[in-house]
C-alpha cells in the first residue's frame, strides 16, 4: 500500500504541474483491513515491527487527510483483473464494470466505488 501511495502522490504532483489543478486528497481503495488499520494508526502488533521509517510519511499523510483509504471488499475489487488470475465469471463481471466506466462521459469525476 505504501508504494501505491508513493506512486499516487507522484501522479498528483505531475497532474498539478501540467493542469495547475489541485485535488484535495488522494483516494486509495484497499481490501486488506489490517493494513488499513495500521495506516490509520489504529493498531500495531508484533508482526508489524519490521515496517521502516518511510512508513511514517505514509501514516502522516493519512492522518492529515492528504490520503483517504477506502475499504473495498475483495469481491468488488475491480483492480484484481490487473493483478490476479481470475475465474472466467469474475473476469467477465469486472470487464463489464471497467467498460461501463470507460463508456461514461469523458471528463467525469472518478467514482467513489470499488
Amino acid at each position: 500500500m505504501f508504494d501505491a501511495v508513493k506512486e499516487g502522490l507522484w501522479i498528483e504532483k505531475t497532474h498539478y504541474e501540467v493542469f495547475r489543478k489541485e485535488n484535495p486528497y488522494l483516494q486509495l481503495f484497499a481490501d486488506n483491513q489490517p493494513s488499513i488499520h495500521i495506516a490509520e494508526g489504529k493498531g500495531h502488533h508484533g508482526k508489524s515491527k519490521h515496517i521502516d521509517i518511510g512508513y511514517m510519511m505514509f501514516t502522516e499523510r493519512v492522518r492529515n487527510g492528504n490520503v483517504k483509504i477506502v475499504h473495498c471488499p475483495t469481491d468488488t475489487m475491480v483492480a484484481d483483473v490487473f493483478t490476479k488470475a481470475l475465474p472466467r465469471v469474475k473476469l467477465q463481471q469486472y470487464r463489464g464494470t471497467i467498460l461501463q466506466e470507460v463508456a461514461e462521459e469523458p471528463g467525469s469525476s472518478i467514482p467513489n466505488r470499488c
